[in-house]
């Protein structure tokens, strides 16, 4: 299913009385922003995860200057601290995820001239920092992964009462790699006339902390298979997730864990309805809905086309529908 502003009507149809304020019955579980009432979530994610080789911020800060978190200066403090160069990287890369998660709910409830806001758990709080795992990919890139539990999620989601659960962050194991090296798709053209696709080796000259999506094929079932086990604990709620954004594909889960897949489950993604294009983004497939994040005004990015449904689904609940 292709969702867009084309999909959307304004005002929303009549029937019942027209809401004004919208119950909160969205949770999401997301990084959340930091507030004075949670003014240390980041510091006390990297502190417990680098542990003794953490270095403090103001320490960066006065060997490396002021942005060392921005990749021009992250270079110099990956020579020397590649761990916390990144974990910083990763950190600052989530930050306002969860803050752009719920003001793209808050807009798409304005449409429908509705004020309301998702209560937000930190995710932060939710990573075991002995689950965490520092390494190397294929082309010698560092990384490091973490991996997000079913049950701890759903201890936090027992005790809510909200009946849309937003997952804009993917459950599992999910990776960061300090990307210096990249395989860039090329394609050249056989004897025969046909064109061959192959891949060359480029070097970044100052090298990002990129997220590595958990629903691409080779761990898309493993991964899936601890999401279902949310699903499963609460078949009352319905569970709205990011379908991914770096060529996620779930099309092969979906036939082998077809008896497994739960009916309270939508996965997102987005859509590129460039007239040329028109297709998935990024090559993501197999999600059950996605949106035209441009059409809406929206920046790229699944975990942006998750809210706008969990946004909508949240209206039809607040109107007596069942999930």
């Amino acid at each position: 299913m292709l969702f867009g502003t084309g999909s959307l009507h304004w005002p929303p149809p009549e029937g019942k009385e027209k809401l004004k304020n919208l119950p909160s019955n969205i949770l999401m579980i997301d990084f959340a922003p930091e507030t004075p009432e949670n003014s240390s979530l980041n510091s006390q994610l990297r502190k417990a995860i680098l542990g003794k080789e953490d270095q403090s911020f103001f320490s960066l800060l006065r060997e490396f200057g002021l942005g060392f978190w921005h990749k021009e200066k992250l270079k110099k403090v990956f020579e020397k601290y590649p761990k916390v160069a990144l974990v910083y990287g990763a950190i600052e890369s989530l930050k306002t995820h969860g803050e752009k998660v719920g003001k793209t709910m808050e807009n798409i409830w304005a449409k429908f001239g509705l004020t309301s806001k998702p209560q937000i758990y930190p995710l932060q709080s939710l990573i075991n920092p002995q689950l965490v795992q520092f390494g190397q990919d294929e082309l010698g890139n560092s990384t490091f992964s973490y991996e997000l539990e079913p049950k701890p999620l759903i201890k936090i989601i027992k005790g809510s009462s909200q009946k849309v659960i937003n997952l804009s962050l993917q459950i599992g194991e999910v990776g960061f790699t300090y990307e210096e090296k990249w395989l860039a798709p090329q394609a050249r053209q056989t004897s025969s006339g046909d064109y061959e696709e192959y891949t060359v080796v480029q070097t970044n000259e100052y090298p990002e902390v990129k997220i590595n999506d958990a629903y691409t094929s080779d761990k898309a079932e493993a991964n899936l298979t601890k999401l279902f086990e949310i699903c499963a604990a609460f078949p009352e709620k319905l569970i709205v997730t990011a379908g991914g954004n770096y060529h996620d594909d779930v099309r092969g889960a979906r036939k082998t864990l077809a008896d497994q897949w739960p009916p309270n489950l939508l996965l997102v993604a987005e859509w590129n309805g460039n007239s040329r294009l028109n297709r998935p983004e990024n090559y993501v497939y197999g999600a059950d809905i996605y949106v035209d994040n441009q059409s809406m005004g929206l920046t790229k990015g699944s975990s942006l086309s998750a809210p706008v449904i969990s946004a909508l689904a949240s209206i039809f609940v607040s109107q007596g529908l069942r999930c």
